[in-house]
C-alpha cells in the first residue's frame, strides 16, 4: 500500500508542477492518466475484495490489486524519471535564455 500511496502523491505533484515548469502539456496529461489509472485500480481492488478472505474469490479484484501495488507504480517511476529529465532540460534552457538576455543587456549598455 505504501507504493500505491507514494504513486498517487508523486503523480499528483507532477501533474501540478508540470505547467509551472513549462513542460510539454503531454507530460501533465500522462501524469493525470496514470493517476486516474492508479486510483481506479485501487478502488476496484478494494471494492472487489471487500469481505472476501478466500484466495480464490474475486480474481479480477486481485488482478487490479496487483496492478495497483506493482505495475502502475513501476510505470509511474519510469515516467517520473523521464519527466524529471524533461524538467532539467527545460530549466537549463530557461537559464540559458536568462543568461543570454543578460549578455544582450550588457552589450546594449556598452554600445551606449
Amino acid at each position: 500500500m505504501v507504493a500505491a500511496a507514494l504513486t498517487v502523491w508523486i503523480l499528483f505533484a507532477v501533474w501540478i508542477i508540470a505547467p509551472l515548469l513549462h513542460l510539454p502539456p503531454l507530460i501533465a496529461r500522462v501524469a493525470a492518466a496514470l493517476l486516474c489509472t492508479e486510483i481506479v485500480a485501487l478502488l476496484l481492488w478494494s471494492y472487489g475484495s471487500e469481505g472476501c478472505n478466500e484466495p480464490t474469490c474475486a480474481p479480477v479484484a486481485q488482478a487490479f490489486g496487483i496492478a495497483a501495488r506493482t505495475d502502475v507504480p513501476i510505470l509511474a517511476a519510469a515516467f517520473v524519471v523521464f519527466a524529471g529529465h524533461q524538467a532539467v532540460r527545460a530549466l537549463r534552457a530557461l537559464g540559458a535564455g536568462i543568461e543570454a538576455d543578460g549578455r544582450i543587456e550588457q552589450a546594449r549598455e556598452r554600445a551606449r
